[in-house]
């Protein structure tokens, strides 16, 4: 029998001697790299999810704060009836205010001479994974102005 001939009676009889296990190396030698792949991916599609939530909490305040603006004769930050409301619109439809973000409103005066308010955003994000040479805890903040309409 040819060298050939051999070859295709083998070849559905399972691996020739000596590859026995080869599979098994090549798994365990890769396995941890795309494990690390796919834990980033979602580490990093988590932070960035965290971040359009916070940058759109932080529009949707501002969006609600230029029709209700806070009264000029009280402070934002001390008139807890505001604040809740303020909170309540810019977390409306996410789960910041479950998380801990926070917000503050800002009244102020634009170049222009009009009124304009500015939300702040901010939330503490913590990665799933302790990454080597980056944080584990970070800052996630947006800011938010518009011009008061009333």
């Amino acid at each position: 029998m040819t060298r050939w001939q051999m070859h295709r009676l083998r070849r559905g009889r399972g691996p020739a001697p000596g590859e026995r296990g080869q599979a098994l190396v090549e798994f365990a030698l890769t396995a941890p790299i795309l494990l690390l792949l796919v834990l980033g991916a979602v580490d990093y599609g988590r932070v960035y999810y965290r971040a359009v939530q916070v940058s759109q909490a932080a529009r949707n305040g501002a969006a609600y704060a230029s029709i209700n603006p806070p009264n000029s004769n009280q402070n934002v930050q001390q008139s807890g009836n505001y604040q809740q409301q303020m909170e309540d619109a810019a977390f409306a439809g996410s789960d910041l205010a479950a998380s801990g973000a926070t917000v503050t409103v800002v009244q102020a005066a634009d170049q222009s001479g009009g009124d304009e308010v500015q939300v702040d955003v901010q939330q503490q994000y913590s990665t799933l994974v302790r990454w080597p040479l980056l944080p584990t805890t970070f800052q996630l903040h947006s800011r938010a102005a518009s011009k008061v309409l009333q």
